[in-house]
């Protein structure tokens, strides 16, 4: 097994890219598949390069143009008559108290793009929670970039689903459903607690009809929330695999071996049907939301002690396991607290 330590792409993006085509040549691959949103743009922008080497394992470049964004991805799905969010693009600082009048508060300021551009490098933004008119502005303004707009998005507080597809040639090989029961940061980050569930039907529905209109192969997630009226209002699609795919495989579903096969032209594994209920959490983020709740976290903060309670329900009761824990060898468990108390210690300072 070869390792290789990329530049960081936040500072420094075509030098991470550079160094990824290095490592290729030098090191030859069957495929190689993005887990992280940087990962993806890497694949997507220098596909040409990147695929002389390998196989890169994303979807076709008109695909990831739609998927990649936020903006584009609702406008298919209202064309398709699919629920979203009532939104407001913004791409300016002095559109924003227009457009949080019109959609109301709470709500939810999301950047059209997870990964954007800044100078040599770039960032990965996450939506963020207004509570008040008051508040927009100044959270606008820290989030708007020229050239970089976001959505002024309704608050959907309900639950959290998320369809696992993998689809090649018109056809979905797998489908697989979860529910996030707490994540961070607590509006809708990477999940911290999910469980397995029987695909909902209306949003397996949605999930499949908005994937085959744009036409994105391989493994995607399409995202969904409820709204006080139980309609699933559709969020994004992840067009990579993510953290929370540690719990289609513990079920079953080994989404990353399928990806594999496909990018690299093999035989992609049938996947038996999954099991329902399997809880995993992610005990590095539950300690985030323990001190969040304690200390302040990023809106909406989570209350201590239903916090409480549900941590306890989960490991106690439902006996949920620990992602990434294995009994003979503790050192990622350790390594992922780790790194979790080091961030607190600094958010704290």
């Amino acid at each position: 097994m070869y390792r290789s330590v990329l530049p960081e792409p936040e500072l420094d993006f075509e030098a991470y890219a550079a160094a990824l085509v290095v490592t290729l040549r030098e090191h030859p691959a069957d495929a190689t598949i993005a887990v992280i949103d940087s990962s993806v743009e890497a694949l997507h922008r220098h596909r040409d390069a990147i695929g002389r080497l390998t196989a890169p394992a994303i979807g076709s470049k008109s695909a990831l143009d739609v998927a990649l964004s936020k903006d584009r991805t609702l406008e298919v799905a209202r064309v398709l008559g699919l629920p979203t969010p009532r939104s407001v693009l913004v791409s300016t600082a002095a559109d924003l108290d227009g457009a949080v009048a019109e959609i109301g508060t709470p709500c939810v300021f999301k950047p059209v793009t997870s990964w954007r551009p800044i100078g040599l490098g770039g960032e990965r933004v996450s939506p963020v929670y207004v509570a008040s008119a008051e508040g927009g502005g100044r959270v606008g303004a820290a989030l708007l970039r020229p050239g970089a707009a976001l959505l002024v998005q309704e608050f959907a507080g309900g639950r959290r689903e998320t369809i696992k597809l993998f689809r090649t040639s018109g056809r979905t090989h797998a489908r697989f459903a979860m529910i996030v029961d707490r994540a961070w940061p607590p509006l809708g980050g990477s999940s911290v607690m999910r469980h397995t569930t029987p695909p909902p039907a209306d949003t397996l529905e949605f999930a499949e009809r908005l994937v085959a209109e744009i036409g994105l192969e391989g493994y995607s997630e399409v995202e969904f929330r409820r709204d006080a009226a139980n309609r699933p209002l559709l969020m994004e699609i992840n067009p990579r695999l993510s953290q929370s795919v540690e719990l289609a495989t513990r079920a079953g579903v080994d989404f990353p071996r399928m990806q594999l096969e496909w990018a690299r032209g093999g035989v992609i594994p049938q996947p038996p049907a999954h099991i329902a209920g399997l809880r995993l959490g992610w005990l590095a983020g539950d300690l985030r939301l323990l001190v969040g709740a304690f200390a302040g976290s990023p809106p909406p903060r989570p209350q201590l002690g239903k916090t409480v309670r549900s941590i306890a329900s989960d490991y106690v009761l439902h006996r949920a396991r620990l992602e990434g824990f294995d009994l003979h060898d503790y050192r990622p468990t350790l390594g992922a607290l780790g790194f979790a108390a080091r961030g607190l210690a600094r958010r704290r300072h």
